[in-house]
């Protein structure tokens, strides 16, 4: 919810980031018991099967990856592209070289030679 402005969001915006947390809810609790109960679980013939919960896993990851594009709260919406956060990075590292000679209240990049 923080990732956009407070008036940008729509009443349909609010029910898809409702169901977007409910998935991420049910992502957690499934996980939690996947974990609990493994990667194979036993079947009546005696031989491991593949719990099928990591199917479900899966399609509901997918369900919030789209729900977050859908919301436009998705990491390149939030943060940028990559390539441009390389660029801000870049940029943060040269303004940190260029003020070497002020203060240390920011802490930056120390260079060894």
């Amino acid at each position: 919810m923080l990732a956009r402005a407070r008036d940008t969001w729509t009443t349909a915006d609010l029910a898809t980031a409702a169901i977007l947390a409910r998935t991420r809810a049910d992502i957690e609790r499934i996980q939690a018991e996947v974990d609990v109960e493994g990667f194979t679980i036993p079947s009546g013939k005696g031989v491991p099967i593949v719990n099928p919960k990591h199917k479900l896993l899966e399609t509901m990851t997918r369900r919030s990856v789209s729900l977050s594009r859908v919301l436009h709260v998705h990491a390149e919406a939030v943060i940028g592209r990559s390539r441009d956060a390389a660029n801000a990075l870049g940029n943060e590292r040269q303004a940190s070289l260029d003020l070497e000679d002020e203060d240390d209240l920011i802490p930056r990049l120390r260079v060894v030679r």
